[in-house]
């Protein structure tokens, strides 16, 4: 009995519309970057491609789409973000959001 993995279909859509894990960071970063704006590309999908893209610009786009991130996509970011800190890639200080002050009583 074979357990081979399974395509995610996310993927699988990434890869026909022409990512290649095997670019260089610079050239897959880009390519991620370009895809991240069609409709038809899951976001999931952009972010665990980012995971495996060992360049801060990866970094720096995942804490971008972090800002409005929520549910699945927001775990599946903080999931590539912690991939990458685990290749020493940190996001930037500026882009990490901020602990909420409590909130003041008048």
């Amino acid at each position: 009995m074979s357990h081979s993995r399974q395509i995610n279909p996310d993927d699988a859509k990434l890869l026909a519309a022409g990512f290649d894990s095997a670019l260089g960071p610079a050239e897959a970063f880009a390519k991620l970057r370009e895809l991240s704006g069609r409709p038809d590309i899951s976001q999931t999908a952009i972010a665990r491609a980012l995971g495996a893209v060992n360049d801060a610009q990866a970094a720096q786009m995942l804490a971008e789409m972090e800002l409005g991130a929520t549910g699945p996509l927001r775990r599946e970011i903080r999931r590539a973000l912690f991939r990458l800190k685990q290749h020493g890639i940190e996001p930037p200080a500026a882009s990490i959001a901020p602990a909420r002050p409590a909130p003041t009583q008048s």
